[in-house]
């Protein structure tokens, strides 16, 4: 996360250990996420496909970057797109992700049942592909309120 500078992908400015507690300084996301703003505003979904479209155009932005440069989210969903005040969208949460050499593919479970591509459930080697699927869950989740299946 450190590594990364795009503007839809969350910033970590430092980091710092206090007893056992890993700290991560962020900027503020005030408007949540989301999985938030669904929750408690749109609980059947986002009607607008305008709405949908943007966040959804947004979060892909970051993950062309995070994939330009190898790097595998492997829990998009609407629970890691943050937003502020003002609309802007970022991904979060990097605590599965990984990156890849070229060629390389990822045969472990990680993620989010819901959202994870077929490759991911059953093991047979998955790679960046397995974000683009979960984008397209996150889309219906968006449109819906809540996660397919």
């Amino acid at each position: 996360m450190g590594q990364c500078n795009h503007k839809n992908v969350v910033r970590c400015y430092t980091s710092f250990v206090e007893g056992t507690d890993l700290w991560l300084v962020m900027p503020l996301l005030n408007a949540g996420s989301c999985l938030d703003i669904l929750q408690q505003n749109f609980f059947k979904g986002v009607k607008d496909e305008c709405v949908i479209a943007t966040i959804i155009k947004e979060v892909m932005n970051g993950l062309v970057y995070l994939h330009d440069n190898r790097k595998v989210h492997r829990d998009v969903k609407c629970g890691n797109f943050l937003m502020d005040m003002e609309g802007n969208v970022t991904i979060s949460d990097f605590g599965v992700s990984t990156t890849l050499m070229r060629g390389q593919k990822c045969n472990d479970f990680a993620g989010s049942p819901c959202w994870m591509a077929p490759e991911v459930v059953k093991q047979t080697g998955h790679d960046f592909g397995a974000d683009t699927w979960s984008l397209g869950v996150s889309a219906i989740e968006l449109a819906q309120g809540q996660a397919p299946f």
